[in-house]
Parts: structure tokens; C-alpha cells; sequence
């Protein structure tokens, strides 16, 4: 998984691609590679510096769950470094009937979506979550994508509900999550995994390829509406476990 840093603390900053931010001074602080060269490809020279300001490049949202967005295609799109979301000024909430808590956002972000596709792209080092569905997005297709070193989760699946309560259908349902190269998240956050399902139903989580991070590759956070379906993924150099069920019920479970 590479290094580790602190944050927030000038006296830290003793190690080649650490930087601190003073807010006070509005002073950025920076210790360049030894060698003078950036280890990334994707930074924008040599000894470029990227300095991140929207935590969502692109977001995709209906008005209501009543008038969602509809027919919309992304393909063939890199997209790069997003901010990061762990900070003060994002919050994170607890979900539902599990012990996790997320940020309800991310580089690529779906709300009141309907009949939608993204295919093909490259989410390249998103400081926080990669690919979100939040509340209400139905029959979406997130196949053949990569989602590379992600500061929280790849990608996530995550609705709103009182209580466990979801007849105001603010929440995913069938959507297809397939053939994505998932791989290195959880950068900044540990809790944290390749897919997470929070008040969702019938989330189809399929043939995808999901490696190194530190926790569980696959994580349903509880046994809202059910129906879920996790088939021919293949999981490895995960943290404490391959995948985690809090209390899920009414699940399809197929061979690894």
C-alpha cells in the first residue's frame, strides 16, 4: 500500500512527496521526489505539482426521484485527481445497520439517475471516493471501468431511509456493477473497501477484478430491501476480509 503520513503537522513534513497546508497563512508546503521526478505518469510534467479543488469532476443529477436524469452514456473518460474528502469541512455520516461511516460523494456522482452507463473509464487517483450512487439511481451500468488508488472507497452504492424505512424510494435499485478493475483504495481512509452497499436493493456486483486494499474487498452494510447478487469476483490482498455482511439476508451468492 506504500507510505503513510501524517496530517496537519509541519514538523512531519521530512520525507520526499509530503506537503502541508497552512490555513493560516495560506501557505502550501511541499518536499519534491529526491530524484526531481514525479513517480506518476499522470501528473501533468515531470516535475509537475497537482494541487486538486473539486472533490466531483462529474456530477450526474435528476431533480427527484420522480423526474430523474435519464439516458446518459460516459465512455472513454480519464479522470484524475479529485480532492480529497476526508478533511473537516466534508462530513461522514454512519449508514444504516453496520459500524461504517462514508462521505456521501465522489469523483463520479449519480443521484436521481436512471437508465445510465458508464463504461470504459479510468478513474485515476480520486483523493476520495471513486464512483458513488447515491439515493435514488436505478438500472445504472458501471462495467469495464478501473478505479486506481481511491483515498476512501471505489465505488458505492448508498441510499437514504428513516429508520429503515424506504418507501420514499430514495435509494439504489438494480444497478449492475460488473467487469471493473478495482485496485488501491483507501488511501487516506482505512474504513473503507471496493464496493460498499448501504440501503440499497438489488445492487448486481459481477466479475470483477478487486485487489489490495485494507479491508474487505466487498462490504454490505445491512439487510435493507436485499436481492443483491455477488458473482465471479475475483478478491485478493484485501485487509481483515474478502467480503463483509452485517445482517444481509435475501442475497444471491455465487463462486468466486
Amino acid at each position: 500500500m506504500g507510505a503513510r503520513f501524517f496530517s496537519g503537522m509541519l514538523e512531519e513534513l521530512d520525507a520526499e512527496r509530503e506537503f502541508h497546508h497552512d490555513l493560516a497563512s495560506s501557505k502550501l508546503y511541499w518536499a519534491p521526489p529526491a530524484n526531481g521526478q514525479m513517480k506518476h505518469a499522470s501528473a501533468p510534467s515531470a516535475n509537475g505539482l497537482v494541487i486538486p479543488r473539486l472533490d466531483r469532476l462529474i456530477q450526474l443529477a435528476g431533480s427527484s426521484t420522480t423526474t430523474p436524469a435519464r439516458d446518459i452514456v460516459l465512455s472513454g473518460l480519464r479522470l484524475m485527481h479529485s480532492a480529497p474528502t476526508f478533511c473537516c469541512d466534508h462530513p461522514y455520516e454512519s449508514i444504516s445497520g453496520g459500524d461504517w461511516s462514508l462521505h456521501r460523494g465522489g469523483a463520479v456522482f449519480f443521484e436521481n439517475v436512471t437508465d445510465s452507463t458508464m463504461s470504459g473509464c479510468l478513474v485515476d487517483h480520486p483523493e476520495g471516493n471513486g464512483i458513488i450512487l447515491n439515493g435514488y439511481t436505478e438500472r445504472l451500468t458501471i462495467t469495464r471501468n478501473e478505479v486506481a488508488s481511491s483515498g476512501d472507497s471505489s465505488v458505492i452504492s448508498v441510499g437514504v431511509a428513516r429508520f429503515m424505512d424506504g418507501r420514499a424510494g430514495s435509494y439504489p435499485r438494480n444497478n449492475t456493477i460488473s467487469n471493473n478493475h478495482l485496485h488501491h483504495w483507501g488511501v487516506w481512509g482505512k474504513q473503507s473497501s471496493a464496493y460498499f452497499g448501504g440501503i440499497a436493493r438489488e445492487q448486481h456486483v459481477l466479475q470483477n477484478v478487486i485487489h489490495d486494499g485494507p479491508r474487505a474487498g466487498i462490504n454490505q452494510n445491512d439487510a435493507f430491501a436485499g436481492g443483491h447478487k455477488f458473482a465471479f469476483n475475483l478478491i485478493f490482498n484485501t485487509g481483515s476480509t474478502l467480503f463483509s455482511f452485517d445482517s444481509i439476508y435475501l442475497i444471491a451468492f455465487d463462486s468466486l
